[in-house]
């Protein structure tokens, strides 16, 4: 229970603060300019979070939002993540934003990882960008 109330309280944080950085921009470029990249890293920061809540929701946006800036940071997570579910959860954001170099790392967990759901779950994943699979994989925060 308490578990699902600090998910909770994280998925409403970064919801809050992504909703605040993008209502607020006014109409002036520079300043959406300068939201936007707070947005962007504040994202980022949440990727590398301790918290599993935050760090989930963090990758979540940013498949939803197709941040392509957070490739990086994505493929440095999936590189040194323990957590299967997040793994899995980075793959199909790795997918949604459709960056060909970190499809390469989709398709090494694949094969390569120590987990054979994470390994499942990418293959599918990678079988889905090579057949051209257009229809959207739905995932969730959620376990």
């Amino acid at each position: 229970m308490k578990r699902n109330m600090n998910l909770t309280k994280a998925v409403l944080i970064v919801g809050m603060l992504m909703v605040s950085t993008l209502a607020y921009a006014k109409n002036d470029p520079s300043e959406l300019n300068r939201k936007s990249k707070n947005a962007v890293e504040n994202l980022k920061v949440g990727i590398k979070s301790d918290n599993t809540g935050l760090k989930r929701s963090s990758i979540y946006f940013a498949g939803f939002y197709r941040v392509t800036e957070t490739v990086p940071v994505l493929t440095e997570q999936m590189k040194k993540e323990s957590d299967p579910k997040t793994r899995i959860l980075i793959a199909l954001v790795l997918y949604k934003i459709g960056d060909e170099k970190s499809i390469d790392l989709v398709r090494e967990k694949a094969v390569k990882d120590t987990d054979p759901e994470v390994r499942r779950m990418c293959t599918c994943i990678y079988d889905a960008y090579i057949n051209g699979n257009s229809g959207p994989l739905s995932f969730s925060v959620n376990e």
